[in-house]
């Protein structure tokens, strides 16, 4: 017996040495994992169904008139934008992200952010968060803003006696040293029951029994935090534990049976609970105290996120070639220096100075730039407002909306037309400009859904119309009569091109003034179609252009 107890004494002393060997070289791998990311563009991520969720959820309890609305969002390919920016380790980061990207946040708002980014630019400090939100991770069937915003959806209901024969297992014990037949059958039985019950209800619960885990491990994951904190920003450690105090209202034995999957103990511990149903017991128990405290379970949620996105700021800020944080005033304008698309990379982006105190209407022969610039103007403006961060040597802007009409599209399964779209998007940037919200509003080709005649007409009087205070419009067309036709009203500026023996090259650089060349036809020659088709459209331009000004293309 002495020399069994040895031998297994040896063999727990091993596994421990082992298991604590695993968990530094695991840490050491994560922080190297870590450190090469960093500053680097984020490798392309599945993308997951739920990002959005909590973003609506917020959006719907809250009065709050957003930054960005869907329409913007789609316009300016922000889910793109998203995806560059988005480094966050864990579910709740992600979330928060995608929803910080829609909103507009205070000057107190954005100097707590500066504030926390500050004090991640220390590596071995942020290595520290990084680890412990690595940790937490990105689990798949987790949808928190569910149980943030709607915990009565998780409530478990017709499942009786599910505390007796949780402790069956544990009455057979007794009966073992005088009954050992009936010791066995009985937990055998309460066993083989808790095992179908488990799998049973599991099934029911479609995933939320994870999601209440993860809730538990953002609890856990806030109280390391704390300690992180409690030096270097006081009053956020504070806060951090009160919040996780929740977690005492709940029992630490639903942490214990629902680790994170990345821990060693994971599939012991998940084999403990479908035998015993203690996490089922423990979920009913959660769920009722998540009901009674969703304020504090959303505050924590922003907190946990907030950090977490922060870290992802931070490397997307080291992994652009140029980028400062905003000046913000009164005065509704736009003002930026080396102003370069957000998506682009240096190279790909030609920077540009802008001044925009007054309406612009922005002209320019096809692929030129002028989609690049108002859309580059418009990111930024949001990313300003956002997450404090734009792709610019100088960024001066007022707080205030955005608002796009771009590449609308035809609707088949609403039975709309590209017109019929064109004309919704244009009707709700219209009915902004009646209202009393300050707003920028960015239009890439106005109305050009019709014919010609009528979609000059309709677009002067729609530019005109948001003529208004409280409305900085920047507006790109090919109607070169728009230049005339609104020039009092409007400051022109515009992008042009070259086209010689060497084929047609941009400088994608903005200049004064209306544009005064075309390129369309010249462009058919270049790239070798028929002569015949060239000389007709020329002849057609000819004929079309000479009665009204004599000149030719």
């Amino acid at each position: 017996m002495t020399f069994q107890l040895i031998l297994l004494a040896i063999f727990l002393a091993v596994m421990a040495v082992w298991f604590t060997a695993e968990g530094i070289r695991g840490k050491k791998k994560k922080i190297r994992q870590l450190k090469s990311q960093f500053g680097k563009v984020p490798s392309g991520d599945y993308r997951r169904a739920g990002t959005s969720h909590y973003w609506e959820g917020w959006r719907a309890l809250c009065s709050e008139q957003g930054l960005v609305d869907e329409r913007t969002w789609d316009d300016l390919e922000m889910e793109d934008l998203f995806d560059r920016i988005n480094a966050c380790r864990t579910l709740v980061g992600e979330g928060y992200l995608y929803a910080l990207l829609h909103r507009r946040l205070g000057a107190e708002e954005q100097q707590e952010q500066e504030e926390l980014l500050s004090q991640l630019e220390d590596e071995p400090f942020r290595l520290q968060v990084q680890t412990e939100l690595l940790r937490l991770g990105k689990r798949t069937g987790i949808d928190l803003p569910s149980l943030l915003y709607d915990p009565e959806s998780y409530a478990l209901e017709g499942e009786r006696g599910l505390t007796l024969f949780a402790l069956l297992p544990l009455a057979s014990l007794p009966l073992f040293p005088f009954f050992p037949s009936a010791g066995a059958a009985l937990l055998l039985g309460a066993l083989g029951h808790n095992i179908w019950r488990y799998l049973k209800i599991q099934k029911k619960l479609e995933g939320r029994l994870e999601t209440i885990s993860y809730q538990l491990a953002v609890f856990a994951l806030a109280r390391r935090l704390q300690k992180f904190f409690r030096t270097r920003c006081p009053q956020r450690a504070a806060k951090l534990g009160q919040l996780a105090a929740l977690s005492d209202q709940i029992g630490k034995t639903m942490v214990l049976l629902s680790p994170s999957p990345q821990s060693n103990g994971y599939l012991l511990v998940q084999m403990l609970g479908i035998l015993t149903l203690f996490p089922i017991l423990q979920y009913r128990r959660a769920v009722r105290i998540f009901d009674a405290e969703r304020a504090k379970t959303q505050a924590l949620f922003e907190q946990i996120g907030e950090i977490d996105a922060a870290q992802a700021i931070l490397s997307y800020r080291h992994s652009l070639p140029l980028w400062t944080t905003p000046v913000f005033e009164e005065k509704l304008s736009i003002r930026a220096e080396s102003l370069l698309h957000p998506l682009l990379t240096e190279s790909d982006c030609v920077p540009n100075d802008a001044q925009i105190e007054a309406n612009w209407l922005l002209t320019g022969s096809n692929a030129s730039g002028k989609s690049t610039f108002i859309k580059a103007v418009a990111l930024n403006a949001i990313l300003a407002q956002s997450i404090h961060t734009c792709t610019a040597s100088r960024f001066v802007l007022c707080r205030a909306a955005v608002v796009t009409s771009m590449a609308a599209r035809d609707d088949l399964s609403a039975g709309e037309s590209y017109f019929v779209a064109e004309i919704k998007s244009m009707r709700r940037v219209v009915a902004l400009a009646g209202g009393a919200m300050p707003f920028y509003c960015f239009i890439d080709e106005v109305l050009k859904g019709t014919n010609t005649a009528e979609r000059v007409a309709a677009s002067c009087a729609v530019l005109r119309y948001l003529c208004r205070p409280g409305c900085l419009c920047v507006a790109a067309t090919h109607d070169l009569e728009l230049t005339e036709l609104l020039g009092d009203r409007y400051e022109n500026r515009h992008f042009s091109e070259q086209v010689g023996e060497q084929g047609v090259t941009f400088d994608y650089k903005l200049k004064e003034g209306p544009c005064r060349t075309t390129n369309a036809i010249r462009l058919l020659g270049y790239y070798d179609f028929p002569p015949v088709v060239v000389a007709e459209a020329k002849n057609w331009m000819k004929r079309r252009t000479a009665p009204e000004s004599g000149r030719e293309e």
